[in-house]
């Protein structure tokens, strides 16, 4: 996929103007990279796979505004052979507060209402204790080795 310069310029002002992204080139620079790859899937596979890579998890004050950005969770593209792959990292100030559990179970509500979709799996240092318990609360059991050495494999079936 080719996307013009000038496209580039407004699509980098638009994130600054719309205060998603802070305007310093050291963090606007993997936003743009991240919109890049998304739009790429989006142009290359059609609209079928919106949706299927990254969300945002915003907190939303008592008043109902949106407060922050509490984490980052998504598909690792869409599901391929009756399984779609699950990430998800919370910002370290809103660490221990249930957001992780809960974007991990939306997640898997979401895609386990797609009846292609059977299992749903995930990745986590075996180091990790915080992760795992975040997987086992949401009904994840562990499968093994991962995908790299020191990583572990959960897996949820439909079921």
């Amino acid at each position: 996929m080719h996307i013009s310069p000038v496209l580039w310029q407004f699509l980098i002002k638009w994130l600054h103007a719309s205060a998603l992204f802070p305007a310093e080139a050291s963090t606007i620079a993997p936003a743009v990279d991240a919109l890049y790859f998304f739009l790429s899937r989006i142009f290359t596979y059609g609209p079928s796979v919106v949706g299927w890579y990254n969300w945002y998890a915003i907190e939303i004050g008592a008043d109902g505004r949106r407060e922050s950005l509490v984490a980052g969770a998504g598909y690792m593209g869409p599901p391929m052979e009756e399984l779609v792959e699950i990430g998800y990292s919370v910002v370290p100030e809103a660490r221990g507060r249930g957001f992780a559990t809960e974007i991990v179970q939306g997640l898997v509500t979401h895609a386990l209402a797609v009846d292609s979709v059977q299992t749903v799996i995930a990745h986590t240092l075996a180091s990790n204790a915080t992760s795992q318990g975040v997987l086992k609360r949401a009904g994840f059991l562990a499968a093994g080795p991962g995908s790299e050495p020191g990583v572990l494999r959960f897996e949820r079936s439909r079921g």
